[in-house]
């Protein structure tokens, strides 16, 4: 039985429950914030290990706004787990775009990111997280592909 089909059967009976869907929108977006290179970078510029300890999981930032309204970073986190690999660096991109609106960061300050994380891959990786930024959640995009 596939991961989905195991999912759907285990979760019938409170797919319904508002609280549940919340819960549910909630862990994926927190899973998308976690990937995103946002937080990467930041965990990498706070310490030098590279396994992630609970402890680390609890001091990491989450935006105020992601608590109050997941949707849309959840909705491109449960894309991302499907996507073939053509299409999961580019919903990485609108994740990591969504993530930087989130936290309200600088162009400055996602530039320093970028740069750190990226190296080389910068100048290329920063044109399309500026695309993705000015449609974070792809809607002009995906009109276009239907055009």
């Amino acid at each position: 039985m596939s991961a989905t089909r195991r999912w759907a059967a285990a979760t019938a009976g409170v797919r319904n429950d508002p609280a549940v869907a919340a819960a549910v929108f909630a862990l994926w977006a927190l899973l998308a914030l976690l990937q995103s290179v946002a937080l990467q970078r930041y965990h990498r510029l706070r310490t030098t290990d590279v396994n992630v300890k609970p402890s680390s999981l609890r001091e990491l930032p989450v935006p105020r706004a992601l608590l109050e309204d997941p949707e849309e970073l959840a909705t491109l986190a449960r894309r991302r787990a499907r996507a073939g690999a053509r299409q999961a660096h580019a919903l990485d991109r609108r994740i990591d775009a969504c993530v930087y609106a989130l936290f309200g960061l600088s162009a400055r300050l996602v530039h320093s990111a970028e740069g750190g994380f990226w190296g080389e891959r910068f100048p290329k990786e920063i044109q399309e997280l500026e695309r993705c930024m000015s449609d974070p959640s792809g809607k002009l995009a995906a009109q276009e592909e239907i055009a």
